[in-house]
């Protein structure tokens, strides 16, 4: 019974999950999403380049080198709410910035 059991086991991992066509479907799309975040990403380091100083050193401070927010708050001597604040206004600003180049560059969603 055990023989059989493995036999059946060995037989399912061996067959495909998805057929030749399907798999191709999969696969183009992998790359057009690919694609996409790609050209999201760019769009994205445009514009945090754009940002005046203060903000694009708020971003760096928070993404690239990991500081937490309260480390950022008392480096700018504010408040940790404030803190909050101006994070939620910059990446709403990166978002509108983001969606606005891709739309001009006929790359929107």
């Amino acid at each position: 019974m055990n023989q059989v059991r493995a036999f059946t086991s060995k037989r399912r991992a061996k067959r495909p999950f998805f057929d030749t066509d399907t798999m191709m479907l999969i696969s183009e799309r992998q790359q057009k999403k690919s694609a996409y975040f790609e050209s999201r990403l760019d769009a994205l380091e445009r514009c945090v380049k754009k940002l005046p100083q203060r903000k694009r050193m708020f971003v760096d401070k928070r993404y690239r080198i990991g500081f937490t927010i309260e480390t950022i708050a008392k480096d700018m001597g504010s408040t940790v709410d404030a803190a909050y604040k101006m994070l939620r206004r910059i990446r709403e600003d990166l978002h509108t910035c983001v969606d606005r180049t891709l739309s001009q560059e006929g790359l929107g969603k």
